[in-house]
């Protein structure tokens, strides 16, 4: 078990099925994502204006996670999108 320091109130939290990372949405609608071997902050996802209780990775391609608030869809690549 590894204890990971978070700013803000945590909606859900999700750990990558095909990684080692950690992602988790904030009540901004900011995801942040995490390395859960180190428990370093890796970068967070910017696109939701509203708050999303909706969060999740691709089971099949390593690196997307999807959430969504409202009318609005985000997927975003970890690869080419944390901040």
């Amino acid at each position: 078990m590894r204890k990971i320091p978070h700013e803000g109130e945590v909606f859900k939290c999700r750990q990558n099925p095909l990684g080692s990372e950690i992602a988790s949405i904030l009540t901004s609608g900011i995801v942040n994502v995490y390395s859960a071997e180190s428990g370093n902050k890796l970068g967070g996802l910017v696109g939701l204006a509203e708050d999303s209780f909706c969060l999740d990775w691709n089971r099949t391609k390593s690196g997307l996670v999807v959430s969504a608030a409202g009318s609005t869809v985000c997927v975003w690549d970890c690869a080419h999108h944390l901040t």
